[in-house]
């Protein structure tokens, strides 16, 4: 922890700073407590940070166990964002959002370019970086998965980052014209958002901004819908 020769300590911050109090806690109650009751005493003692990882997950992997939900972390205390972290964020200097769209069901590619525009106009916009700036994570990473498979919502969180991991059902794109995929595209990001808020405990988060193509669908749209799936359940239950 001390640098080479005299000179002064570096400072520990961001990562390196997180996984050194993984590494305390991780060492046990006995030296926890004697780093609490004399901080200094942390340059001179070769803490072993590949522990950190360990705790990290035996804390999610228990928290999930007995709870029987994903733990949401982070460790209480463990991370707060340092302020230059946040400025950046406010001032759109860093990219904060980045999402992901992948499944084994065919993703229309009005409703990819309808969501890839909604997550660059939240990015940019000035209220949602200082809605984030808010968070003790650095990054969100959002992740939707189309498939035949029941659908679910995870939202973790990790050394400084948030991962949004989401399953929907490649059905819901039946039926709908481009101006209705780029809607549900938006409705989708939009819910998702949402539950990160209160997952996170942040604030109530800005209007998700819509592309200007973008129609909701309406009552008729909806009988057709349900019409053509009642069809295609027939047909299935036939074959």
């Amino acid at each position: 922890m001390v640098a080479p020769s005299e000179a002064p300590p570096v400072p520990l911050a961001g990562d390196a700073l997180i996984n050194l109090h993984f590494a305390v806690v991780a060492a046990g109650r006995s030296r926890f407590q004697q780093v609490q009751e004399k901080p200094e005493q942390v340059a001179e003692y070769a803490w072993d940070f590949s522990e950190s990882d360990s705790l990290a997950e035996a804390i999610s992997m228990s928290y999930e166990g007995t709870a029987g939900q994903p733990w949401l972390g982070p460790l209480p205390g463990f991370h707060m964002a340092e302020p230059e972290e946040s400025t950046a964020i406010v001032t759109g200097d860093v990219p904060w959002l980045s999402l992901a769209l992948h499944g084994d069901t065919d993703i229309p590619a009005a409703y990819f370019d309808a969501a890839v525009t909604v997550v660059e106009m939240v990015q940019g916009a000035p209220q949602w970086r200082t809605w984030w700036s808010r968070a003790e994570q650095r990054d969100l990473d959002i992740e939707i998965e189309y498939t035949s498979q029941a659908e679910r919502s995870c939202v973790t969180t990790r050394k400084g980052r948030a991962w949004a991991s989401f399953r929907k059902n490649g059905s819901r794109f039946r039926g709908l014209n481009k101006g209705g995929l780029a809607y549900l595209a938006a409705t989708d990001l939009e819910a998702i958002l949402t539950l990160v808020s209160t997952s996170l405990s942040l604030p109530t988060p800005p209007q998700v901004p819509r592309p200007a193509h973008a129609t909701p669908p309406t009552r008729r749209d909806d009988v057709a819908r349900a019409r053509l799936e009642e069809l295609r359940q027939r047909h299935r239950k036939r074959s």
